[in-house]
């Protein structure tokens, strides 16, 4: 198991309405879990809703300022570890 798999292990996933829709709920956070849309980049958090997606509205995203919150980097990195291993079982490797 590498650092990135443990890490993930302390955060909840779960799938909302499609396999592309997460909810996310990291230990600590004050609200409850968050919704990712990894289509279509968004997330239900208010870091995204106040601070980043005003600037993707206006086609100002800045990338020094970081393109996503925390919770879509998250669920990114999760859903490609589920991918992946998905792959290794459909080759015969897990």
């Amino acid at each position: 198991m590498n650092a990135v798999t443990t890490a993930l292990q302390a955060i909840e996933f779960r799938v909302h309405d499609a396999s592309t829709r997460i909810f996310v709920k990291r230990p600590g956070d004050k609200h409850e879990e968050q919704l990712v849309d990894l289509i279509s980049g968004e997330c239900s958090c208010e870091h995204y809703q106040f601070r980043i997606a005003p600037h993707h509205e206006r086609g100002r995203a800045r990338p020094e300022q970081g393109n996503q919150c925390i919770h879509i980097a998250l669920a990114r990195e999760w859903f490609l570890e589920k991918m992946l291993d998905a792959l290794e079982k459909a080759h015969g490797k897990g």
